[in-house]
């Protein structure tokens, strides 16, 4: 049987104490599993939506990293690779993407498939519908644990250390000036029990539905403001808002500043190097005081669309009916 107490009481190192309670206050508990964060959603929407896959209409790769609190041993990361397309001239859309997160003595590492097809609502306007399939590897690190008593039979039960399978679904409307999307990548909620006699639940990872959308809004020849919103509803009740607002300078770089409700602040800049790479820096600064938590986190993301494997296909492409209404936002990728 797992014993919370007597883990504490085992633990030789006290930073390593202090860690756990604070991820117990920050993140709810780590008993309590949730999705990991992402300043940057607007440019990693497949990790949370399946009906992206194929919006960029390219073969578009997505290399992701997210230091949480960095500095603080054990504290949270996330690393995503993810690589998506559309199928031929098809309306329909592959992907695939794998990641790794860590908190403390927790790891979790995700495969997951996407599959889209996109339907064409009129000359500008597309709706998106997507599902996806995972299999994750839950672990809980005991080797990062100092014992006193080595032996210890409290921790002689695996805990965690299991492939679980999952699926979602997801929604994603857009034109030439908005998007609006709706997901749920993981509809079932997952218990992580220990191995003993006793199955004791040491973790449970909730259903998350996630609400996103965004405008723009023409400010000249060359300037574009784009607000965007991000709201994570999840199950058990840790929900999070993000407000977002970038403004765009051609097609050349954005910067932007994000404001997560009750949590943090942070400012974004994401630099377009050709047409076909784009590298995006953010960093958000915790508004709240947490015990041990003082230092901000780092992301960035590294995006490929690359045009040498797949042509755009045309019935993707924005058609407008008269000349005067050229004015907008061209291609999705810049949203």
């Amino acid at each position: 049987m797992f014993n919370l107490r007597k883990y504490i009481s085992h633990i030789k190192d006290r930073k390593r104490v202090a860690l756990f309670f604070t991820f117990m206050l920050v993140c709810g508990g780590c008993f309590a599993q949730l999705e990991p964060l992402s300043t940057q959603h607007m440019n990693n929407q497949i990790m949370f939506n399946p009906a992206y896959t194929g919006i960029r209409n390219s073969l578009s790769a997505n290399l992701h990293a997210r230091n949480q609190w960095l500095g603080l041993n054990g504290a949270p990361t996330n690393y995503v690779m993810s690589v998506h397309s559309p199928i031929n001239n098809s309306m329909a859309s592959l992907g695939g993407s794998l990641s790794n997160y860590s908190a403390g003595l927790i790891k979790d590492t995700k495969f997951s498939a996407y599959y889209s097809y996109l339907v064409r609502l009129n000359h500008n306007t597309f709706v998106s519908f997507g599902t996806n399939a995972s299999l994750s590897n839950y672990r809980f690190d005991r080797n990062e644990m100092n014992l006193i008593e080595e032996d210890d039979p409290n921790f002689k039960s695996k805990i965690g250390n299991t492939f679980n399978p999952n699926i979602g679904a997801g929604v994603f409307l857009y034109s030439q000036k908005y998007y609006l999307g709706f997901s749920i990548p993981a509809l079932i909620s997952t218990k992580y029990k220990s191995d003993d006699e006793n199955a004791i639940v040491v973790a449970e990872k909730y259903r998350t539905i996630y609400a996103t959308g965004s405008y723009g809004i023409s400010l000249g020849q060359d300037f574009y403001l784009k607000p965007s919103f991000l709201y994570r509803i999840n199950s058990a009740g840790f929900n999070s808002f993000d407000i977002t607002s970038q403004v765009f300078y051609k097609d050349y770089f954005w910067a932007g500043i994000s404001y997560r409700f009750d949590t943090s602040i942070s400012i974004l800049y994401n630099q377009s190097i050709g047409e076909s790479l784009n590298i995006c820096y953010s960093y958000d600064y915790p508004i709240i005081s947490k015990p041990g938590i003082s230092k901000g986190t780092h992301e960035i993301t590294l995006l490929i669309d690359s045009y040498q494997w797949i042509k755009r296909n045309r019935n993707r492409v924005f058609q407008r009916k008269k000349k005067q209404e050229l004015d907008g936002i061209e291609s999705i990728r810049y949203f």
